[in-house]
């Protein structure tokens, strides 16, 4: 074991960047059905307008989370803390409750829709149901594909980023969910047995990866390989799993950026590791697969044993695509709505009230389509570069960002946002934890995102999609100058900047 985790430093420094962007879009598809853990306060920097929660600054947290090594269970604190205020909680955070934002959602129509005339059981029955096949149909295959791709990262230095919609592509998507979501059940009812359920996690634990090599293979010869693969391993991979927990406690006192920039990326190379010995040793007709089996070739580009013609060629990332005007257009539009769903979402399941956010009326916030959209034009001599297109993301976020705020307040005497009382804010515009999450969607935007809405634009005749934009364009044109005259103003939306606000020194409220 302690080999492997030698190979896999070896190997994660190949690229590390790129892989730091795949385990940042895995970890936002697998967090995205779940309720975030929040904790919610009385009073405590009410200047700001984006949260209300009762929570020190990054650095007092880490001040705190230091004396909390010396105190008892004082390991077990630190590895279970979960940051309530800021961009970066909604990453950090695991799953919490058995509440998501699928039922969350369901609650707003319910009640804005239809006057809570529909009864909470059934609310909470379909938000279930609903979570659990975005679970089978979306997260096992993202964790399918994400293992694809840190095998494939063992014996290329450049992967692609479509590993992560690997099974999609080739049409295997409902026999590869049936083959996990047994995993899952087997897992869950073993566990009732307390040590057995340990015993089975990591019996079962080569299933992701095998399916990663043989996504054709039937349910029962995946189970019979993992286990033969695993059998005296068992301990070992416990033992491993230890090894790491210093890991795991520098991302509690890091507030998870070690985990984010480091350790995730390295963990995957660990068990992709693991898996490729165990497939040597075991020396099975089904790891046959000669595109695992080299080192040091030029990339296969994309060619898998199936065959082309069962392959659906419009989920293939081409992050080095040129984009057409129309589909630029539609791409602003489409980052403008995922940035105020992001916004409005966090409110919604910090506060629990559904507001809109932003300056404009519709359901856009133009600062995401247009940083976005400059990411892509402007860092474009970047692309093949993650370390270089991250640090010009973060600067040109920064700059966007800032002076975007800088003109509200000038223009509105209104602030839209507030990052005051956030480990290293620039006049509360800005602040270090906001870009370093905002240049890694940049980077997931430039390598993913808009590659793949871009294949899906290019499904669509131009017509249409010019009608589309036309009609867009206008409606914006339209709300951009109502906006200017009368901005969106109101509870959690905006606040004067003359206004008063309490912070909290010591346990003293003082009004500022």
């Amino acid at each position: 074991m302690k080999e492997l985790k030698i190979k896999a430093k070896n190997i994660v420094k190949k690229n590390l960047w790129k892989s730091i962007v795949v385990c940042f879009i895995a970890s936002a598809i697998f967090t995205l059905g779940y309720k975030y853990n929040t904790e919610k306060k009385v009073i405590h920097y009410e200047n700001n307008i984006t949260t209300n929660f009762n929570l020190k600054n990054n650095l007092d947290i880490v001040e705190n989370t230091f004396n909390k090594i010396f105190e008892i269970n004082g390991i077990q604190k630190i590895v279970n803390y979960k940051p309530t205020r800021g961009v970066l909680s909604v990453f950090f955070n695991q799953i919490t409750g058995a509440g998501s934002i699928i039922i969350g959602i369901l609650n707003v129509n319910n009640e804005y829709l239809f006057h809570n005339s529909i009864p909470s059981l059934l609310i909470m029955i379909l938000g279930l149901g609903m979570s659990v096949l975005f679970y089978i149909f979306v997260v096992n295959i993202v964790v399918v594909g994400k293992n694809r791709y840190f095998l494939e990262h063992h014996s290329y230095d450049e992967v692609s980023y479509d590993k992560l919609l690997f099974i999609y592509r080739i049409k295997k998507t409902k026999h590869v969910a049936y083959i996990m979501f047994k995993k899952n059940v087997y897992s869950i009812l073993w566990y009732f047995t307390i040590i057995g359920g340990f015993i089975k996690r990591y019996e079962y634990s080569m299933i992701p990866y095998i399916l990663a090599e043989n996504p054709e293979l039937d349910s029962k010869t995946c189970f019979e390989l993992s286990k033969k693969m695993t059998n005296g391993y068992k301990l070992k991979m416990f033992w491993l799993d230890l090894s790491l927990l210093g890991w795991y406690l520098l991302g509690g006192i890091t507030l998870g950026l070690s985990n984010i920039f480091y350790f995730n990326p390295y963990k995957e190379c660990i068990y992709a590791e693991i898996y490729m010995d165990l497939r040597k040793k075991l020396n099975s007709e089904y790891f046959k697969d000669k595109y695992l089996d080299v080192s040091g070739l030029e990339y296969p580009n994309d060619k898998y044993f199936i065959p082309e013609s069962k392959k659906r060629k419009w989920l293939k990332i081409n992050y080095k695509v040129d984009y057409s005007v129309i589909n630029l257009i539609l791409l602003f539009f489409t980052f403008s709505f995922i940035g105020w769903i992001w916004e409005v979402s966090l409110h919604l399941f910090n506060d629990g009230v559904f507001v809109n956010r932003g300056t404009m009326f519709g359901p856009i916030l133009p600062i995401y389509g247009w940083g976005g959209i400059l990411i892509i034009i402007l860092l474009k001599k970047f692309r093949d570069n993650p370390f270089q297109l991250f640090i010009s993301s973060f600067v040109l976020c920064g700059i966007v960002e800032y002076f975007t705020a800088w003109y509200l307040e000038v223009t509105k005497a209104m602030k839209w946002w507030d990052y005051s009382g956030y480990f290293l804010n620039l006049n509360g515009r800005i602040c270090l934890e906001g870009l370093l999450v905002f240049a890694l969607a940049g980077c997931a935007a430039t390598y993913f995102v808009a590659p793949f809405l871009n294949n899906i634009y290019n499904k669509f005749k131009r017509e249409p999609k010019l009608i589309l934009a036309i009609i867009f364009i206008i409606l914006y044109g339209i709300d951009m100058r109502y906006s200017s005259l009368h901005p969106n103003t109101g509870d959690g939306i905006s606040k004067p900047i003359s206004e008063t606000y309490i912070i909290e020194k010591g346990g003293i409220y003082e009004e500022k």
